[in-house]
């Protein structure tokens, strides 16, 4: 059989380096409007009368008419629909228009060799095949977003406000302060909503139910999603929806639609609406115009995330990871300043927040120590340390480490290094290179 799986997924402009890395090269291709989010090219590929994957015409309606398949209109979008409806992970146009796809044609696409005879519309060619992989990765694009609710309850001074659906806590207990609460007085159709900044296709919605109590509260409820910041006035994803409330959470499928503004409704009267968390997810749409990913923020040339979760220095270290980043690492004054700015200014609780740096003893005496990145990188010359800091390396022994945190002690104007014990639970922050 014929493996051609994973082996040229990456558009035909890049290749991988001996460090894994993708780097532009010189050579001219064209770009589909949709390369980037929902599938990307693969490049041209010759056919045969054996396919290399065999057809879709005549075996999906959303195509149209198979026997005008070179003046429809939308052809590689509607390709996509059919093949994403079969859970395909290839697709491919040729002639044009005509669609194809299975679901062994990530193995076979590759069957006869590349082709330079596909058009500049990514339609393909006369026996060429422009090939498409379908992107299977969805983002929490809701994160960190603006979100708005029909009111807040305030208990003591503490508003439990829409923004707390979007934090990135999915802590279930309400009384730990990250989940939404609307008037406990009740009221009709209560609402919130967050927008997203710009349209998208919605896979799915991800909702995080309080689970201390009152987890009935939820049952029925409502999807919205649309251009208009008046949720009610959004089409519905799917009817009355329903949460098993020995569960935590539930994901609704809302199959692509697409809209600004995602919203969740309680129809009916004396309804109280209390939401921990609520991922919207959206298939490939992690990138943005500026090259970073949803959640991040582009600061100088690099890409930042302020978590607010607290976690282990190891944990969080892993939690960046697993984003494709690391915790970030203040290696020079310039970045450090920077970073510390946006610490500073975030308007959360910050004030001591993971940054991407161990001490370890060396054993010489005990307030001698080593510091290193987590990249394993050199770190050069520049230090910032807290005045007085690093206090606690005079009890570190040989191979015993601390992790470094930023403190503000309200005696600096910005925050800086400390020396800490990695196993507290402090936010942190994540750091990525651009796209």
């Amino acid at each position: 059989m014929t493996l051609c799986s994973y082996v040229f997924f990456l558009p035909h402009d890049v290749k991988r380096t001996g460090f894994d890395q993708v780097q532009k090269t010189t050579e001219s291709r064209h770009s589909t409007m949709q390369e980037g989010d929902r599938y990307h090219s693969l490049g041209c590929w010759k056919d045969h009368s054996s396919r290399a994957i065999p057809t879709l015409e005549g075996l999906d309606s959303g195509l149209g008419d198979m026997h005008n398949y070179k003046t429809r209109s939308n052809a590689v979008e509607k390709c996509y629909q059919a093949a994403k409806s079969r859970s395909f992970t290839v697709f491919a146009v040729q002639y044009g228009g005509q669609c194809f796809g299975s679901a062994d044609g990530h193995n076979t696409y590759c069957k006869y060799g590349r082709s330079t005879a596909c058009q500049a519309d990514g339609k393909g060619g006369t026996w060429a095949n422009e090939v498409y992989r379908i992107s299977t990765r969805t983002v929490n694009i809701a994160l960190g977003k603006t979100a708005v609710q029909s009111s807040n309850e305030n208990v003591l001074g503490k508003e439990w406000n829409a923004r707390l659906a979007v934090d990135g806590n999915t802590d279930s207990n309400h009384y730990h302060g990250s989940c939404t609460h609307t008037t406990a007085a009740g009221e009709t159709n209560p609402s919130w909503w967050v927008d997203l900044g710009q349209p998208y296709a919605i896979e799915r919605v991800l909702i995080f139910n309080r689970m201390d109590c009152c987890q009935e509260r939820l049952n029925p409820f409502n999807i919205h999603i649309g251009d208009s910041d008046q949720v009610s006035t959004n089409p519905r994803c799917g009817g009355d929806h329903r949460i098993d409330v020995k569960k935590p959470s539930i994901s609704v499928s809302c199959q692509g639609m697409k809209g600004r503004y995602v919203g969740v409704r309680l129809p009916g009267y004396n309804r109280i609406l209390s939401l921990c968390e609520v991922n919207v997810l959206s298939v490939g749409s992690n990138v943005r115009t500026d090259g970073c990913q949803h959640g991040y923020i582009r600061v100088g040339w690099r890409c930042i995330r302020l978590v607010p979760i607290q976690k282990s220095f190891p944990d969080a270290e892993q939690a960046c990871v697993e984003e494709g980043a690391t915790l970030a690492m203040p290696k020079t004054k310039e970045w450090d300043h920077a970073l510390r700015h946006l610490v500073k200014t975030s308007g959360g609780n910050f004030d001591q927040t993971w940054i991407g740096m161990r001490v370890i003893g060396t054993g010489i005496r005990f307030d001698m120590y080593e510091l290193k990145s987590v990249d394993g990188l050199p770190l050069g010359q520049y230090r910032g340390w807290h005045p007085g800091e690093p206090a606690s390396v005079k009890y570190l022994g040989s191979g015993d480490s601390l992790c470094v945190q930023y403190w503000y002690s309200g005696r600096t104007a910005d925050p800086m290094w400390d020396d800490a014990d990695c196993n507290a639970k402090n936010p942190y922050i994540c750091q990525s290179s651009p796209a």
